[in-house]
Parts: structure tokens; C-alpha cells; sequence
């Protein structure tokens, strides 16, 4: 079995690769999960605000796009309704048609 001499070259190149593998995993980090990233930076950042309760059921109620999604549900509902009912009430037509001729026509059998 051989041993291994530690000198200063041996050392600094081991260094070097941990320091590189922890870059590349760091930077992998940040490719990976971009989103916990930049919430980590945003929460740094922003100043908290106090809102009543009211504030806050209103600020829902304008950003929830299920609401809105509902809505257009029921429009769409009625005016399916109204073209069903449509067809079923009875309906009324007339046609009216009137010929001038010049001659008396010619029946031939």
C-alpha cells in the first residue's frame, strides 16, 4: 500500500475542487429552484401592510378569477336557456304570393 504525500500542491488543487463542485452546486441551486430564490429576495425586500378584515375580503373578491369565471358560467347558462325556450313556444308564419300575367295560362293535356 502506497501512502499519499501531503504537500502544498496536493492541497490546493483538492481546494480548488471543492470550491469548484460547490460553485457548480450553488449555481445549479439557482437553476433549479428560481421561485425560492426570488422569494427569498422579495420577502427581504417588501414592507408589510396592515389590513382590517374588509380590506381583505374585498381585495379577494376583486382578485379571485373564479368569481369572474363563475359569472361567464352564468351568462353562458342563461343564454342556452333562452335558445331552448325558444323552441318551445309555438310559432306563427304566413306567406304571401301574388302573380300578374298577361295572358290566361294554357293548361294542355
Amino acid at each position: 500500500m502506497q501512502k499519499i504525500k501531503w504537500d502544498k500542491n496536493l492541497t490546493k488543487k483538492i481546494c480548488r475542487i471543492v470550491f469548484t463542485i460547490l460553485l457548480i452546486s450553488l449555481l445549479n441551486f439557482n437553476t433549479i429552484y428560481p421561485q425560492q430564490i426570488q422569494l427569498v429576495d422579495t420577502t427581504a425586500q417588501s414592507q408589510t401592510k396592515v389590513l382590517s378584515l374588509n380590506e381583505c375580503i374585498k381585495i379577494a373578491l376583486e382578485n379571485n378569477h373564479k368569481i369572474k369565471a363563475s359569472e361567464q358560467g352564468v351568462n353562458i347558462a342563461d343564454a342556452q336557456k333562452k335558445q331552448a325556450e325558444s323552441g318551445y313556444w309555438p310559432q306563427l308564419s304566413a306567406k304571401v304570393a301574388y302573380t300578374l300575367m298577361d295572358q290566361d295560362p294554357l293548361f294542355i293535356l
